[in-house]
Parts: C-alpha cells; structure tokens; sequence
C-alpha cells in the first residue's frame, strides 16, 4: 500500500506551520515532487514520507489522524473486529463479516474490497479451518509480494494470513518487514504488529519440524531493533528459542531456558500468561514436562 492520497492532509499540516514548499522539501524530495505528492498526484514511499513529516513536526499518528478527517479509518474498524472475534471464538460474527462482504464484492471494482474478504475469511479459518480458496491464497500472495513500503493495512492483512499462506513465502514476507523495523519505529507504528507477525510465523515453523528455517528467523529477530528492553519481541523471542532448542534435541536446554522465561514472566508481573504459554509450549514440544 502506498501513500497516495495523503497529500492534501500533508499540505493542511505544512501550511498551518507556515512552511513553505522549499523549506518542507529541502534535502529529502524536490519541490516539484512534494507539489505534487499535495496534490495528490503522486505516491511517496515511507523512507521520504517520515522525515518530511519530522521536518514538519508532525507525528505519524498525528498526520494519519489529519489523513482520514481525525477518526480512525475503515480498516483499523476491520482489523479490531476480526481480533476480536478471533479471540472471542466467534464464528457466527464472522460468518456475517464474509457473507456481507461477499454482498460487496458483488457490485465492487475495488481490489482491497477482494483482500477484505479473503482476510475476514483467513480470520474464520482461525476459529472453524473452513479453508480458504487456493485462487484466494494466490491472490493475497500476489499482492504481499508486490509490497514495498509495508503499512497498516499490509501488515495486518499479513498477520491474519500467517495460517493459510505457504510457509516458504511466510518466511520470506517475515524477512522482508524486518528490513522495515527501523522505518517502523520512527514513525511509533506497527512494531508491535511486526513481532506479532514473527511470533505467529515461528509458530507455524516449529509446529512444521522446520527448524533451520526457524533458527534463522530467531537470528533475525535477535539482531532486530525491536529487541531493546522487555518487549513483545523480546519476551516472544525467549520462549521460541526454548522450544526451538528442544525440538533441536537438546531436551534439556529447552526446559531450562523455558522454566527461565516463566521467571521473567513473573518478575515482569505477567504471571497470568503462565498458563497460556505453557499450553503453547505443551502443543508444540508434545512435553509434559513443565
């Protein structure tokens, strides 16, 4: 997805500081290109997007607010619905988001209103395995594939795809958004969703038995800037390598390091995921030891 159509929320934001076009532009794009990016004539790629909008003063979130008319856009509606009627189980609810959206299809030339549903459908999957379509599969592979700035809607979609894409191009994505991690941070977006991704697509790899390509994801996401501090990725990337070193053969190790994990679970006062990830750990490893 790129950012066309933003410019205009660009223009709004620089004249109200009361920069000008040269000032704005210097050093990053010309002056023609960012006239023309307000404009809405042209696209811009996230590299060149973040430090204008530094340069401006401006906040990602800030500026994607401005964007959609300061609410929170359609997708971000779609995508917090589907998680929550992943998590909730809710199969009734999500067997009216594809009938309704299939409705739209109908009547639509709109290609995101495809990927819509093959991603309300990809949501389903994770609570009733009704399959999707191989055609489907295809065409989100397709438009994955064709991605160079990863944002919100590419992110997500990818997310919810983790279950039914092919493991070889799951890794594949994987990489190619740990490329993205810094762009992601500066901006403050997305780098929860991008561990997410990596945790979700390890999973898949360890519960394959393919583990060369899970221990190159784990050196990925060990020399990713989202491992600073305790974070999502952080804790993620303990437990992996746990189960990751049993499932290699070294028993042993993957039960200590594991039992480790549970301990910094309990200092960082997330005692309550204990069951949940030991449940993961179980299904995964086939070990009842812990």
């Amino acid at each position: 997805m790129s950012f066309i159509g933003y410019g205009p929320a660009f223009h709004e934001l620089r004249t109200s500081r009361n920069l000008s076009l040269e000032a704005a532009s210097a050093n990053i794009v010309t002056k023609s290109f960012l006239s023309k990016f307000e404009r809405g004539d042209t696209s811009i790629s996230i590299e060149n997007l973040l430090p204008l909008l530094e340069r401006i003063n401006v906040s990602a979130t800030e500026y994607l607010l401005q964007a959609n008319n300061m609410s929170w856009g359609k997708d971000d509606v779609l995508f917090s619905h589907l998680v929550d009627y992943i998590n909730s189980r809710d199969s009734y609810q999500l067997q009216r988001m594809v009938e309704k959206q299939q409705e739209v299809v109908k009547t639509s030339a709109d290609p995101y209103d495809q990927l819509d549903l093959i991603a309300i459908k990809a949501a389903r999957f994770y609570v009733t395995k009704e399959p999707v379509t191989p055609e489907e599969v295809q065409r989100v592979s397709d438009y994955l594939f064709g991605i160079d700035d990863w944002l919100y809607y590419d992110l997500n979609l990818l997310s919810l795809s983790v279950g039914i894409l092919p493991l070889e191009l799951l890794t594949r994505y994987a990489k190619t958004i740990f490329k993205s991690v810094e762009h992601f941070l500066r901006a403050n977006l997305n780098e929860q969703l991008v561990s997410e991704i990596a945790e979700n697509v390890m999973i898949r790899l360890l519960q394959a038995h393919y583990l060369d390509a899970a221990d190159a994801m784990l050196i990925e996401l060990s020399n990713s800037p989202l491992m600073s501090g305790y974070t999502h990725a952080n804790l993620a990337y303990r437990y992996l390598s746990a189960i990751h070193r049993y499932l290699s053969g070294d028993q042993a190790g993957g039960i200590a390091d594991f039992k480790e994990y549970l301990h910094v679970l309990e200092w960082l006062q997330l005692g309550d995921q204990s069951t949940q990830m030991i449940g993961i750990w179980r299904n995964l490893t086939k070990s009842t030891e812990i």
